[in-house]
C-alpha cells in the first residue's frame, strides 16, 4: 500500500507537525517550502522581500473520519511595485479561513 503524499494537498507548503486536539479533529501545522519565493498577492510576481508573518487558522476537507485543520504562515511581502501585500497562496482565497477544496466540497 503507498503511502498518502500530504505535499500535493497544498502546493509551496510542507507539513511540519501535527497533533489531534479532540476525538475526531486533526491539526497540521505548515511551513513555507525555503526553495521557493513568495509571490505577491495582486501582480503575482516572485518578491524575496518578507515584511512579516501571521498564522491563519484554516479549515480543510476531512481526512477520513478526521477534521483536518491547518496552522498555515501567512506572510506580508514588500512588493516593488504594489506595496506591502499579503502573498499569494494558491489554495486559499484571500483572507479566508477555508481551503478551495473544502469550498468546492460543500
Amino acid at each position: 500500500m503507498n503511502p498518502i503524499d500530504l505535499a500535493t494537498f497544498w502546493p509551496g507548503y510542507a507539513v511540519v507537525a501535527s497533533s489531534q486536539h479532540a476525538e475526531n479533529t486533526l491539526t497540521l501545522i505548515l511551513e513555507p517550502l525555503a526553495s521557493e519565493l513568495p509571490r505577491c498577492g495582486r501582480c503575482l510576481e516572485p518578491i524575496p522581500l518578507i515584511h512579516d508573518r501571521r498564522v491563519r487558522d484554516v479549515r480543510d476537507r476531512d481526512l477520513f473520519d478526521q477534521r483536518v485543520q491547518l496552522q498555515v504562515p501567512v506572510r506580508r511581502v514588500d512588493c516593488l511595485s504594489c506595496g506591502r501585500v499579503p502573498e499569494r497562496v494558491d489554495w486559499l482565497e484571500p483572507a479566508s479561513r477555508l481551503t478551495q477544496r473544502l469550498r468546492a466540497w460543500v
